[in-house]
């Protein structure tokens, strides 16, 4: 029986502990050129006081730092960036040396029967609510620390990993619900020196491409998840979701359910997918519904078709993040319908002969810019130092008489009976970062405010500019409160707009103000009156 992620790697991480090094140590570290103004999260020692790990931070990136001790100094031997995940994720560090192994080759140990870690360290991170997210490296018989354990609740569960003694390959063994163990030996970097994350398979469908992975979609307009398909029959992909669709690859398109797949969402009865073909070869198609697993709830994709114009010949692709191998040609003069964007690039719809296709090509090509739909904005969205379009939808707070614009590519809106939430679909984080609204005036502000102050929060100013930009601006009263405990800020406003007041709440740790908190302050500002 699968145990839960979240009890496994409670028992790991509260053996957690942090400790200054000393003199050489990641302190030292930040000193340098190359890692000024990066802050020490986490230090451990490994027992025998040869080999010690800490993690740092600056903004949102993220970086490990492995340390062998020569004639009592610490002498930096591992520094790397892309051993990890990139974010504003906080690490913790652990030794985990000599510590019984609650998974072995697939097969949980459920009596513990004496299989143990060497010279082993894990390195957690939170999903934010628990810390489901770990990868333990221990060191193998030449001394070389090796990636041997991976767990992410919600994508690839947890996966053993046995170095093969070659060093570029290795077993992955993904522990599953059912009793069917899957397994699959790749080629794999395992050394931590020289570990990427980003092409470490996460899971079964990835690791059968082992070197097709998916791609990073530009945050923007079009975002997509992995999906696992049903079935084992190739799967027809065509170009358009239309009566007479062109199919690329002289009328063959297919993929295999078996491998990974990207769903952008769903539209006129077709999955809008992305999927590889071969390393370096990438497809974006449509699929029936059909395939689709019951339990997925996809975005409806609603395109406003704009007429363009192309303006300069050149190369359409139905693979834009990647090989740009050529779909079909256009021709100045052609006339097109812009749908939508993703990069630099406009996704858009045109005919070859009497069959429709789409694909993508450069923005600056075309006579028009794609536009957002009916029921959609386009909003400039900060991330730390980074600004990047993003496409907001309108949702519904239904019972209450307003509505809202939000990011559905990265937060998803839950109504209870007599509340709405709007919170983050991944949650990288150690905390949590939402919005919730119910009907409540001033007197439901002072109340929370006694509950948060009985809690040890503290009252404190409010800080950050809200202008209800869709609002009349003959505003009835608006009552602040802003209040802070540690890392977690809760800003909440009573508004009186119509006969029910709101009371809006956002939650944001003081770390992701400037990122995440930034965001939903955008998101917020939008609401609007839905009825009188």
């Amino acid at each position: 029986m699968k145990k839960s992620i979240a009890v496994v790697l409670a028992l790991i991480l509260m053996m957690a502990y942090t400790q200054g090094l000393g003199e050489g140590g990641p302190e030292a570290l930040t000193q340098s050129q190359g890692y000024k103004g990066y802050e020490v999260l986490s230090e451990v020692e490994i027992p025998g006081g040869t080999w010690a790990f800490g993690t740092l931070k600056k903004g949102r990136e993220n970086a490990l730092a492995g340390f062998e001790k020569v004639d009592g100094q610490w002498i930096e031997r591992i520094i790397t960036k892309e051993a990890l995940p990139q974010g504003d994720m906080r690490y913790t560090l652990m030794d985990v040396s000599g510590t019984s192994k609650f998974s072995l080759k697939g097969e949980f140990q459920e009596d513990y029967p004496g299989e143990v870690y060497g010279k082993a360290f894990a390195m957690g991170w939170s999903n934010g609510e628990y810390w489901e997210n770990a990868m333990t490296f221990e060191q193998d018989k030449e001394g070389v620390w090796r990636l041997v354990f991976y767990a992410h609740n919600g994508q690839s569960g947890m996966i053993d990993i046995a170095p093969k003694k070659d060093g570029k390959s290795a077993t992955f063994y993904f522990l599953e619900e059912s009793e069917d163990r899957t397994r699959y030996d790749i080629p794999f970097d395992s050394d931590l020196r020289t570990f990427m994350f980003t092409l470490l398979p996460k899971t079964p469908e990835q690791a059968a491409q082992p070197l097709a992975l998916p791609p990073v979609i530009p945050t923007g307009w079009l975002s997509a998840r992995e999906v696992p398909l049903e079935g084992d029959q190739l799967i027809p992909v065509y170009t358009s979701p239309h009566d007479k669709p062109y199919r690329a690859a002289k009328g063959k398109a297919a993929l295999s359910p078996a491998a990974w797949v990207q769903v952008f969402g769903v539209n006129a009865g077709y999955a809008m997918v992305q999927y590889a073909i071969s390393p370096g070869q990438y497809r974006i198609g449509y699929i029936d519904t059909k395939h689709l697993p019951d339990w997925y709830e996809p975005l409806e994709l609603k395109f406003k078709r704009t007429s363009a114009i192309v303006d300069t010949a050149y190369e359409a692709t139905d693979d834009p993040l990647k090989g740009r191998s050529t779909l079909f040609s256009l021709k100045k003069g052609q006339e097109v319908t812009l749908l939508s964007k993703m990069g630099n690039d406009a996704y858009f719809e045109t005919y070859i002969g009497n069959q429709v296709a789409r694909a993508f090509a450069p923005l600056g090509i075309f006579s028009a810019d794609p536009q957002p739909e009916g029921n959609q904005r386009a909003m400039m969205s900060r991330a730390g130092e980074e600004t990047h379009e993003v496409m907001l939808t309108q949702a519904s707070l239904s019972p209450l008489p307003y509505a809202l614009y939000v990011d559905l590519g990265g937060f998803y809106v839950d109504h209870a009976l007599d509340s709405v939430l709007i919170a983050m679909r991944d949650k990288p984080f150690e905390e949590d970062a939402y919005i919730i609204l119910r009907t409540g005036g001033k007197e439901d502000l002072d109340r929370l405010e006694t509950e948060m102050k009985g809690n040890g929060f503290e009252w404190t100013a409010w800080d950050w500019p809200l202008v209800f930009g869709a609002l009349p601006r003959e505003q009835r009263e608006t009552y602040l409160l802003r209040m802070q405990k540690g890392n977690q800020l809760v800003y909440a406003l009573a508004l009186y707009q119509l006969d029910t007041p709101l009371l809006m709440m956002i939650y944001t740790p003081a770390n992701l103000m400037q990122t995440w908190g930034q965001h939903l302050f955008d998101m917020a500002a939008t609401l609007e009156i839905t009825k009188d």
